[in-house]
């Protein structure tokens, strides 16, 4: 029961976390980015067995990863987070849902992947409905357009943020990398 329980809590944040976004009106997206890696990093650090010992471990192996972890994902919450304030909510989410591409680009570049027989044809599909969503606001103002792309550029760094953490899978806890990655970040976002 109570993986059901988690399952309709994670579901519930983040269908929300967009529209919270949107209620916070005109904050400064750098602010509302260091505060959501900020709590998440004390959230995530409670549910960590011997914090001190495992982050040393990690850090000492893998710093360069994890620091570029953490640009990519502070890069990904102000990206997006200024996307919310720009465009609609739906086509921020709409394209910053995009990154499987991306992941699926950085995989065969970074990870030396092979590409499937559907690459091809799900790329130009993706790159048609990203095009069909943001061609619309060519038309209405700059702000919007800006937000569009703004909600791609998240789309990446969250790939490339994930990409990262397919690399260290099998070297650290998963607690642990997001607790870490996530207070380099955190760090990153100049207030």
């Amino acid at each position: 029961m109570t993986v059901y329980l988690k399952l309709i809590f994670g579901i519930l944040v983040l269908s929300w976390s967009s529209i919270l976004i949107r209620w916070m009106g005109d904050i400064h997206p750098l602010i509302i980015t260091f505060y959501r890696l900020a709590f998440s990093c004390l959230i995530i650090l409670l549910l960590i067995k011997n914090p001190v010992k495992s982050v040393i471990a990690a850090s000492n192996k893998h710093y360069k990863y994890l620091i570029t972890a953490g640009i990519f994902l502070s890069m990904h919450f102000y990206t997006w987070i200024t996307s919310l304030q720009l465009t609609t909510v739906g086509n921020s989410i709409f394209l910053e849902s995009t990154h499987p591409l991306f992941g699926w680009l950085l995989s065969i570049v970074i990870l030396r992947e092979k590409i499937s027989k559907i690459f091809i044809p799900s790329f130009i599909v993706a790159a048609f409905g990203m095009y069909f969503i943001i061609s619309g606001d060519i038309q209405i103002n700059d702000n919007a357009l800006t937000g569009d792309f703004l909600a791609v550029f998240s789309a990446f760094f969250v790939a490339a943020y994930l990409i990262i953490a397919r690399i260290l899978k099998n070297d650290i806890d998963f607690f642990t990398y997001i607790f870490i990655v996530y207070g380099i970040a955190a760090v990153c976002t100049p207030v």
